[in-house]
């Protein structure tokens, strides 16, 4: 097709070229013609040769002019005629154009028009869902819900103690929710821990409709916190003092996740039992002053343990101290005394005698290392000063063994009664 073209371009070319020259020979010729005949009718008239010479060569001019400014009229004439041919076929094209393109938007506007009836009837078949929609946006809070909570790991015997608490939760809502931070404090029981418990590992992102997700909370304690938490009866870990926002899509629902769920102590009693103890022999005796050497110089009053006890935790336990706490008989809770122990008192010509020593004395030994299961086996002494018998005779204390933790090993003695002397008149 290109070669086509320049060969009909070569033609046109061809054709204006010669055209132009045969016309202009043309015009010449006749002008020569012209201009040849009018100086010789001059002369044959008897003009001499300086006179009809100069008309010829006039004629001539007069001709050629003319001759020229009819050339240059025509080809103003064609090249006007040309441009009205171009402008009315480039109009012709235009006119052509639009009408494409109004039809062309008249049936996109009718494309638009069947996709508008198709969307408006489907809004009207479930509408409904709007309605849905806004009433769950409403109660957010009451659709993504904790359904389980649980101690996941903890260790409250070493430097530093720590709870981790996992959450397991379920979306019923049709939006994607995030748990993306929180603020407050945990409790135990009625106690706030002084530190903000952190999450371990990613938040909840996008938790979809119908689908579960959690999360884990750290709990660094303080010594005195890993203590109470061993030493207490069975409690609950409170969240009310904890507020984790609702997040749909970066935007606060101004909804917070309702903390349903109850976590108890359970987990730990059993993983930190307390120590196997026994009380062989409970004895209740006077204390006198021996300097005053006589039997009335009651000072108070001693209570002796034989005891053992076992360590049944996989870890060792060290003891560092025996208590005993006489309460509500007697407000007061006594340490264990070092140094000898005598199960009875001889009376002596009216003189106290200590007889019988009882070994070993475990406060002597203390801190003792109680590795699992190991028996250990001893007495232990407590002296209740200006504490009268009758206050404790006949009634049950309890015996408290320390751990190096801080943790208390509690169990209830026997029943108490006094032992008086033995009378002897020498």
């Amino acid at each position: 097709m290109a070669n086509l073209l320049k060969a009909g371009d070569g033609r046109s070319l061809a054709h204006g070229w010669l055209g132009g020259l045969t016309w202009w020979l043309t015009t010449i010729g006749a002008s020569a013609v012209s201009s040849f005949y009018t100086a010789h009718s001059a002369a044959i008239q008897g003009l001499p040769a300086y006179r009809s010479i100069p008309i010829g060569a006039a004629t001539f001019v007069a001709i050629t002019v003319g001759f020229y400014l009819l050339s240059l009229a025509r080809r103003v004439w064609m090249s006007s005629k040309a441009v009205t041919t171009d402008a009315k076929s480039e109009s012709e094209k235009d006119d052509r154009g639009t009408n494409d393109a109004l039809a062309q938007a008249g049936a996109r506007i009718g494309n638009l028009e069947q996709q508008l009836r198709v969307l408006q009837a489907r809004d009207d078949e479930y509408g409904w869902l709007r309605d849905v929609v806004a009433e769950q946006a409403q109660h957010l809070n009451s659709l993504v819900q904790i359904v389980n909570g649980l101690i996941s790991d903890h260790d409250l015997t070493s430097e530093s103690p720590f709870i981790e608490l996992r959450f397991l939760l379920k979306n019923s809502s049709v939006f994607p929710v995030s748990i993306p931070n929180f603020d407050g404090k945990l409790l135990f029981g009625n106690y706030q821990f002084d530190n903000a418990p952190t999450f371990v590992g990613k938040p909840i992102s996008n938790l979809a409709f119908w689908h579960h997700g959690g999360f884990d909370l750290r709990q660094e304690l303080k010594k005195h916190e890993a203590n109470m938490i061993l030493n207490s009866e069975r409690k609950s870990f409170a969240f009310h003092r904890i507020d984790f926002p609702l997040v749909v899509q970066g935007n606060d629902q101004h909804q917070s996740l309702h903390m349903s769920c109850e976590i108890t102590n359970d987990v730990l009693i059993a993983s930190y039992p307390k120590l196997k103890i026994e009380i062989k022999q409970a004895l209740l005796t006077p204390h006198y002053d021996f300097d005053k050497q006589t039997i009335e110089a009651v000072t108070g009053m001693l209570v002796t343990l034989q005891i053992e006890f076992r360590n049944s935790r996989a870890s060792q336990v060290i003891v560092k101290d025996f208590k005993l706490d006489t309460s509500p008989h007697v407000e007061r809770v006594t340490s264990a005394l070092p140094g000898l122990i005598y199960g009875k008192v001889w009376v002596e010509q009216g003189r106290p005698e200590n007889r019988d020593r009882l070994t070993p004395n475990l406060k002597d030994d203390s801190p003792v290392e109680a590795d699992r299961e190991e028996p250990i086996e001893g007495w232990i002494q407590f002296y209740l000063k200006k504490v009268k018998p009758g206050e404790l005779n006949g009634k049950a204390v309890n015996l408290k063994i320390i751990d190096d933790t801080g943790g208390e090993h509690p169990v209830e003695t026997p029943i108490l009664n006094v032992s008086w002397p033995d009378l002897h008149a020498g």
